[in-house]
């Protein structure tokens, strides 16, 4: 049983390692904006919901549909989001030097982690209040 676990995990890193031969830096920061900013989407509508008083069917409805929209951009850009972690995680260095040649998708980036932390704090207030 454990042999059988160990060779569909290897098929599995191996699969996610061909998926991602796929991606360029460029595809991997223009997928990466992408589905942040769909997930801010997300964030922008579970503050809607949290302030309109809705149950948590609705929310969880919402958190879904989200997430299936960014898994969308993933599947546009030919990869999933397992997949594009793990090419982040292992060009992280060519992703940085690649973005200090490119200001506008740093700038991109920095607007979108301030954003994200403004949000993540409204969410955190909202349901504490709950």
């Amino acid at each position: 049983m454990k042999k059988l676990m160990l060779i569909g995990l290897l098929c599995y890193v191996q699969s996610a390692g061909i998926l991602a031969q796929g991606l360029t830096l460029e595809t991997y920061v223009k997928a990466d904006v992408e589905a942040r900013q769909r997930t801010i989407d997300g964030m922008y509508q579970q503050i809607d919901l949290l302030n309109s008083s809705a149950n948590e069917a609705a929310i969880n409805q919402a958190s879904s549909s989200n997430q299936n929209q960014v898994d969308s951009v993933f599947e546009f850009y030919g990869t999933t989001g397992v997949t594009h972690s793990a090419y982040g995680g292992r060009h992280s260095k060519e992703i940085e030097q690649w973005l200090a040649g490119h200001s506008n998708w740093q700038q991109s980036y920095d607007a979108l982690d301030d954003e994200f932390a403004s949000l993540s704090q409204q969410l955190r207030t909202l349901r504490e209040g709950q």
